[in-house]
This record gives C-alpha cells, structure tokens and sequence, in this order.
C-alpha cells in the first residue's frame, strides 16, 4: 500500500481524513445536550451537568486533595504523558513497536477532536471557579471541564492498545491493568483539583465509544456495529467514575450513570484498518 511510503506526518493526515469521515458533533443548546455521531447515527449522548450539581461535588474535590502527597510525581508527569503510564504491563518500545505508536497517534487525532468540541459546545467551568478553598496543584488547561480529556483519551488509549498488543484471552489481565491505570490517570485529575468525578464518568464513556467505533472500523472488532452510549450525568454529591458500571453499559447491562444501544453498521476505514494490522504484526 502507498500509504507505507509516505512520511509519517502525511500518513497522519490521510489517516485522518478516513477516520472522521461520517464523525460529527451536534448540540441541543435548549436542552442542553451534545450527540457524537458516526453515519448519522448516535454514538455518544450526553447532557450538560447542571451547575448545582457541579457544586455538589466540591466537596469531594477537597477530599481528594488529600492525595496530593503520594500522587504529586505521577500527576505531574501525567501532563504531558499519559501512554507511559498506560503502556506499564507491555514492554511498549518505540524501537519495536513504530506502527503501534502511530496507530495509537491515529486513533488521538478524532478522539481530541471531538472532545475538544465537545468541551468547547457544553462550557463547563473548572472546579476552582466554583470554590476558592479549591487550589488546583497544577495550572488548569486553557479549555473547558466537561468532559475531561485525560479521562476520554486513557481510556481510549487503554481500550486500542488492549486490543492490538493482544491483551485478551489468556492476557487479559494486562488490558484490565490497562483500564485500571486509565481509571487512576482520570482520577489523579480529580486529586489535582482540575476536573470534577462528573467529567470523568463522561469522559471514560466517551473515549472507549470512540476507540471500539474506530476499531470497528478498522476491522478488528469482527463487524462494523458498535455499541452507543448515552452518559447520565446529573451529577449528585458522591457520584465518581465506575468500572463495573462503564463495564455493564458497553455490554448491554444495567449501569448508574449510563445507558446502551446498538449503532447501526459504520462505514470501514481502509486506512486505519492498514495501519492497525501493521501494528498488530508487531506483537505476534
């Protein structure tokens, strides 16, 4: 194929163009409401927190600053990488694993994206605009809260990179470390007092919906339906992220804080799908 002659940053942006083809995000700015949706149909649904229930969770947001004494070196590090952290039960290298890193580099370019534009269409205020006693660790990033990036970005990282390395079967304890890690890189933003639990739940949500949708079409899921989730985010005092509840939606079950429904077929992507067997080469 063509596309493994070319320099990786214009392989990037073919790439690119495949993966959002058929993606938008659309707003109810009555409703307060925000779709992600491939093909026309609805893979990501959320409503906007209300700003009560964003105060609800000051509190806990306090709490967690207890934290800040053992998890101050990874919170710091965690700035500017999270796939260090993610990568720990693999011996993830650049040396020998080149098409997993840019697969994975593929897989951000849509994810940010439309998270990005999801921050910007719902605006939600840091936790430090609701509570002078909340003194964030860190500089809090230029953007929106809701939903957070760390937490929609880990837990698609975790969710492609579980999958490609072979971390199923008999090695699925490696993609379940995989998710816990994710789960503690979305938390640590909560210790750091940038993000409330609130902007996790969505955001994990959020981040495995794109990355199953992306696998789906790359081919690596054995079809090209996918799951849609819709995240229930009324945010209450004591409301945090759930793995067992994250787990239970995405395979059709009861969850607090979300609800399931089949997607109609997705488009392949050609591109993607090369890219994500090349990868996966390198860890057979």
């Amino acid at each position: 194929m063509n596309l493994f002659r070319w320099d990786p940053g214009s392989r990037q942006s073919a790439v690119f163009v495949d993966t959002m083809s058929g993606l938008d995000v659309a707003f109810d700015a009555a409703a307060e409401t925000a779709s992600v949706t491939v093909g026309g149909a609805k893979l990501f649904h959320t409503d906007r927190p209300s700003e009560a229930g964003f105060t609800a969770q000051v509190d806990d947001i306090k709490a967690a600053a207890d934290l800040r004494g053992d998890r101050a070196p990874e919170i710091l590090a965690q700035t500017t990488d999270i796939l260090s952290f993610l990568a720990m039960p693999l011996s993830l290298n650049l040396a020998r694993h080149k098409w997993t890193i840019e697969l994975l580099q593929a897989v951000m370019l849509p994810v940010v994206a439309v998270e990005k534009a999801l921050k910007n269409g719902l605006a939600c205020r840091r936790p430090q605009e609701y509570d002078a006693q909340i003194q964030p660790m860190i500089t809090a990033p230029a953007h929106s809260a809701f939903p957070s990036g760390h937490a929609t970005e880990a837990f698609a990282i975790a969710e492609v990179l579980s999958l490609v390395s072979g971390a199923s079967g008999d090695r699925a304890a490696y993609g379940e470390q995989m998710t816990l890690q994710a789960a503690r890189i979305a938390h640590n933003r909560v210790v750091a007092g940038v993000h409330f639990h609130v902007d996790n739940i969505c955001g994990a949500a959020l981040g495995r919906s794109l990355a199953r949708m992306l696998l789906h079409r790359a081919g690596a899921l054995g079809g090209h339906h996918c799951i849609g989730v819709k995240a229930q985010t009324a945010a209450l005092a004591g409301a945090k992220l759930s793995l067992d509840d994250l787990d239970a939606a995405f395979s059709g079950g009861t969850a607090d804080h979300y609800d399931a429904s089949e997607v109609a077929s997705v488009a392949p992507a050609p591109l993607l799908a090369a890219l994500f067997a090349a990868a996966q080469d390198e860890w057979t």
